[in-house]
C-alpha cells in the first residue's frame, strides 16, 4: 500500500493555481468558473489518493469527467461566441494541452510526477488565458450595449 500523497506534492501544489483562472472567469461566466473550481478539487484529489481500488477508479472518472467538460465548455464558448481569432486561441491552447496530456501518460515514465506537474503549470496558463478572453469578451458586450 502506498501511503497518500502530501499536500505539499508538487503534483497537487501545481493543480491548485487553476482557481487563479476560476477567479478571473467568476464575474462573467460564474458557471465556468464552478467548473473550474469542481474540476481542480477532483484533480487535487485524485492526485493525492494513490491506493488502488474502488476509490482510486471512482476519483479517476471523476476528475476526467469533469476535465472533458471543462474541454467541452471551452470548445463550445469558442464556437459559439468567442470572436474567430479568440475562438483560434482558445481551441489551439485545448489541443496543446491535450496532446501533451496525452503523451506525457503514454510515456509511462518513472518522471511521470515531474512531467505532470509541469504539464499543470502549462495548463494553469492555458485555463487564465482562456478565462481572460471570456472576461473580456462578456465585458466588451456590456459596454457595447450600452
Amino acid at each position: 500500500m502506498q501511503l497518500p500523497r502530501k499536500h505539499t506534492d508538487p503534483i497537487i501544489i501545481t493543480t491548485l493555481p487553476h482557481l487563479i483562472a476560476a477567479y478571473i472567469a467568476w464575474p462573467a461566466a460564474p458557471a465556468y468558473a464552478a467548473l473550474i473550481t469542481a474540476s481542480t478539487a477532483a484533480s487535487c484529489a485524485w492526485h493525492r489518493h494513490r491506493e488502488p481500488g474502488p476509490l482510486e477508479s471512482v476519483l479517476w472518472y471523476i476528475d476526467y469527467g469533469l476535465a472533458t467538460a471543462w474541454f467541452i465548455a471551452d470548445c463550445g464558448y469558442a464556437a459559439a461566441t468567442a470572436t474567430s481569432t479568440h475562438a483560434a486561441i482558445i481551441i489551439l491552447l485545448n489541443a496543446v494541452s491535450m496532446v501533451a496530456n496525452w503523451c506525457i501518460s503514454a510515456a509511462g515514465s518513472s518522471n511521470y510526477n515531474m512531467y505532470h506537474s509541469i504539464w499543470h503549470l502549462g495548463n494553469v496558463a492555458k485555463a487564465t488565458i482562456i478565462a481572460y478572453i471570456i472576461s473580456k469578451e462578456a465585458l466588451t458586450a456590456a459596454t457595447s450595449k450600452n
